[in-house]
């Protein structure tokens, strides 16, 4: 963030900008209030009384914005606003309107007289090149806002919705519940606490759960789930559980979730979630390894189906050959290589029983250099072939 800019910087990217665009440029300064702005103090104004109300309508709506915009309004014509924020927001500066299709005409219904055209690959790295001048940060043309008139219809939405809400449940003398119940909750699945998780479930709220879809009881439940999801999901990966494994559980909640119409099961599902995704802490709390070791265990999980190796998991988490398997060996009990092994036949196993691969085809999607090797290594692993496994599994 900013500590100082000069005023004569400002003059500076305005005038440099207007030269370069040929389009008309300007700041707008704010007021002690960031609600209000002073339309008095902007640099090289218009005496266009509309251009003056295009300025206060829009800085007004879009003053929020923390990275560069480019803005289409109703009338289809276009306009850039970057925000200055030193400390707390200062001011906006703002370039347009103008337009980037050649093959627009636009109605000039507003009486801003004609638009100038600017290409837009220009306007863009222009606006990088504004932001790194500002802030002496990168930005890429790709986190660069594109944003249409909607953005501020969908701004007044929210803040009409949220008054009337806020004007219902004090009529209703309705009130949210406390965040202890969910900090409780994130807690006890970070450390792995089933028992705690089952208690802190039984527990009455001191308030009540939003409504998250209006007049549909059943996607309201669904969405409050979803979220629970999501914070038990990084409630177990802060407890030490992969990424992979937590997102993956996530997953298969959400799905299961969106399947069902049916409240009471969705009210159990809902007290399933965080047990689950404890349990996995649990699990992972069990064994003890090392930093290092999650690490190598992640990235195997990760590259099942892909060749992986030592000299691959020592490049990704920059660590010696030698170091990763004699630290591997140490705390896991087995080698690395083997535990590769252990879990590809793992995968594979799962995939003899539920799809319609042929074996073959399994042991080239696991990696296997040849179907006699995996046959041989699926043996050693489970003591039977994988034909064997496929049809015991089947009866």
């Amino acid at each position: 963030m900013l500590d100082i800019i000069s005023l004569d910087k400002i003059k500076y990217l305005c005038n440099i900008t207007s030269e370069t665009l040929k389009c008309q440029t300007c700041f707008i300064a704010s007021s002690e209030n960031a609600n209000h702005y002073s339309l008095n103090n902007y640099l090289y104004p218009s005496n266009n009384s509309n251009y003056n109300n295009l300025l206060n309508n829009f800085v007004c709506n879009y003053f929020t914005l923390n990275i560069p915009a480019i803005i289409t309004t109703s009338f289809k014509f276009k306009v850039v606003i970057i925000n200055f924020y030193i400390k707390h927001y200062v001011g906006s500066l703002f370039i347009g309107p103008f337009e980037t299709d050649t093959n627009l005409i636009t109605a000039s219904s507003n009486n801003l007289t004609s638009y100038p055209i600017i290409e837009e690959f220009l306007l863009l790295n222009w606006i990088c090149l504004l932001h790194y001048s500002i802030y002496n940060t990168s930005i890429y043309s790709s986190n660069i806002l594109k944003i249409d008139s909607k953005y501020k219809d969908l701004n007044l939405n929210i803040k009409t919705t949220y008054k009337k809400l806020l004007s219902e449940n004090r009529q209703n003398m309705f009130s949210y519940h406390s965040t202890d119940h969910i900090d409780s909750i994130y807690k006890a699945v970070k450390s792995g606490d089933i028992d705690n998780i089952v208690i802190n479930l039984q527990k009455t709220l001191d308030g009540e759960f939003g409504v998250l879809a209006k007049d549909n009881q059943i996607r309201s439940k669904k969405n409050l789930l979803i979220i629970r999801v999501s914070n038990c999901s990084k409630a177990a990966i802060d407890g030490g559980v992969s990424s992979e494994t937590a997102f993956t559980l996530s997953d298969s909640f959400i799905q299961n979730i969106e399947k069902i119409d049916d409240y009471s099961l969705l009210c159990d599902i809902g007290k399933k979630i965080p047990i689950a995704f404890a349990a996995k802490v649990r699990e992972t709390l069990k064994y003890k390894y090392s930093k290092n070791i999650y690490k190598c265990i992640d990235i195997i999980n990760k590259n099942l189906y892909e060749n992986i190796s030592l000299s691959k998991i020592s490049m990704l988490i920059n660590l010696s050959p030698q170091y990763i398997s004699s630290l591997f060996k140490k705390e896991v009990g087995v080698t690395l290589s083997e535990y590769i092994l252990k879990c590809k036949i793992d995968e594979a196993k799962y995939l003899l029983t539920h799809t319609n691969y042929s074996i073959l085809e399994i042991s080239t999607l696991l990696c296997f250099h040849d179907q006699s090797y995996f046959t041989k290594t699926f043996k050693r692993f489970t003591g039977i072939t994988p034909k064997k496994y496929a049809s015991k599994s089947s009866i």
